[in-house]
């Protein structure tokens, strides 16, 4: 009954209506808002993931000159982001930028990281063994390195992909909003022209960020029950 109940409401929504009301600037804007609050809460999310994992601190828990440049890299991106999003094109283009940058900061930090897993894994592995801890490094390392993240880049690469072809050609803008329309008619193709950009990068925010939250809410349940257990067990692998 709540399926049916779904469909018919959404069946007589005035979809149409609201896409014609829709500012595609300030929905970009909107969205912007709403894809820094997540990146930035993931990042802190990962440090304190990191902090309960490690046994040993990656080089010795100081800046290198190299972090610092990765850091200041980021911000400026990060920056530029913000400031193109007065133009499609633009802001496009920073987008693409800004995702590479973050491909290229996250192999940096699996090389920042990887003597830290190494290292923490023989200590855990040694007397006293500590299996528990070992179960929560390797839950951190498949989510912080696993295929899944290739994955999704590739699918935000897709979708960035089309979100430059709709913005850098017209004909490619006129394909895909003709065919959305004969797919759904009652919104015309002009209507989804306008807010083409604008639901490109809230399918790319979803992507990028949906798929991220749900490896680490996975990761953090791991993590939990490892330490709920810790208090009452001992583990021991199979011989």
């Amino acid at each position: 009954m709540a399926t049916v109940y779904a469909f018919l409401t959404f069946a007589t929504f005035p979809i149409p209506d609201v896409i014609s009301a829709i500012d595609p600037t300030k929905g970009l804007k909107l969205t912007m808002i709403v894809y820094y609050f997540l990146w930035v809460w993931g990042l802190n999310h990962d440090t304190d993931l990191q902090e309960l994992v490690y046994a040993t601190a990656p080089a010795e828990g100081k800046l290198r000159p190299s972090d610092k440049g990765v850091i200041v890299l980021i911000i400026l991106v990060s920056l530029s982001l913000v400031w193109a999003i007065g133009s499609e094109r633009r802001f496009a283009a920073i987008l693409t930028m800004f995702i590479a940058v973050n491909v290229f900061a996250w192999r940096w930090l699996l090389a920042a990281i990887g003597p830290a897993i190494v290292e923490s894994k023989e200590i855990y592995r040694t007397a006293p063994q500590d299996f528990f801890s070992l179960e929560r490094l390797d839950a951190f390392v498949e989510y912080i390195s696993g295929h899944w993240q290739w994955l999704r880049f590739g699918a935000m690469g897709l979708v960035l992909l089309v979100l430059n072809a709709v913005v850098f050609f017209d004909n490619a803008r006129v394909f895909l909003a003709s065919t959305l329309t004969q797919l759904y008619p009652k919104i015309s193709s002009g209507q989804f022209s306008a807010i083409l950009p604008l639901g490109l990068f809230i399918v790319f925010t979803i992507i990028e960020e949906g798929w991220i939250w749900i490896m680490r809410i996975k990761t953090d349940l791991v993590i939990a029950v490892t330490s709920d257990l810790e208090e009452k067990y001992e583990l021991r692998p199979r011989s």
